[in-house]
């Protein structure tokens, strides 16, 4: 990314928009993508302190999808979330244990901060 980092963010830029319109935004025949009919979306790209771009993405579905959308990413997410304590109780299995750590450990990061990215207007 360092050699040439307007060709990197470009070429990334146009992977998320295909992975977008092929899966989550496939708008055919009124069905929606993957999580349902999405009415907006909104990505903010960042780039981490390794120099990796990633990009965050919120998406607005249906109304009538919301139930669905949840039931699915619900069934998908190996945890049990607590409504009383409103978080997620630590797994049991060893197996999602060490999946978890390795998500905390190689996933999480820390952004730098706003005032780094330049300002467009």
């Amino acid at each position: 990314m360092q050699d040439a980092p307007v060709e990197c963010a470009t070429l990334f830029h146009e992977k998320v928009m295909q992975f977008l319109d092929s899966c989550v935004l496939n708008q055919k025949h009124g069905k929606g993508g993957i999580l349902g009919r999405v009415t907006h979306y909104v990505i903010r790209y960042e780039v981490q302190h390794r120099g990796s771009l990633h990009a965050h993405i919120i998406l607005w579905v249906e109304t009538d999808d919301i139930d669905k959308v949840a039931a699915e990413i619900t069934a998908m997410i190996p945890a049990d979330f607590d409504n009383d304590s409103m978080s997620f109780t630590d797994p049991t299995c060893p197996q999602q244990t060490t999946l978890k750590n390795l998500v905390l450990r190689k996933q999480i990061h820390q952004c730098g901060p706003v005032s780094n990215v330049p300002s467009y207007r």
